[in-house]
C-alpha cells in the first residue's frame, strides 16, 4: 500500500499491511492498549500495519524488505 492506502503497482515498494488478524499475532501492548491501536491499526484504517515495507513481483510473490535486508 502507498501512503494513502492505495495498492502499489508490481515491483514497487509499499507498506506491508494485513486485512485479517491471525490467532498468534500481537493483540495489545502491555498496559497501553490505546498505543497498540494507534501504532498498528490507525495508519490504514481496517488494516494491520506491520511497520515493514514489502514489494510484490510480477508473478504475485511478496518480498518483505526487512527479511531481504537480513539475508
Amino acid at each position: 500500500m502507498d501512503e494513502n492506502g492505495e495498492p502499489v503497482p508490481d515491483d514497487t515498494e509499499g507498506y506491508l499491511t494485513l486485512k485479517e488478524p491471525w490467532p498468534a499475532m500481537l493483540r495489545t501492548i502491555y498496559g497501553d492498549n490505546e498505543r497498540y491501536v494507534t501504532q498498528y491499526w490507525s495508519k490504514h484504517p481496517g488494516r494491520y500495519t506491520t511497520g515493514d515495507s514489502a514489494k510484490r513481483d510480477k508473478d504475485g510473490y511478496f518480498l518483505d524488505q526487512l527479511a531481504a535486508w537480513m539475508m
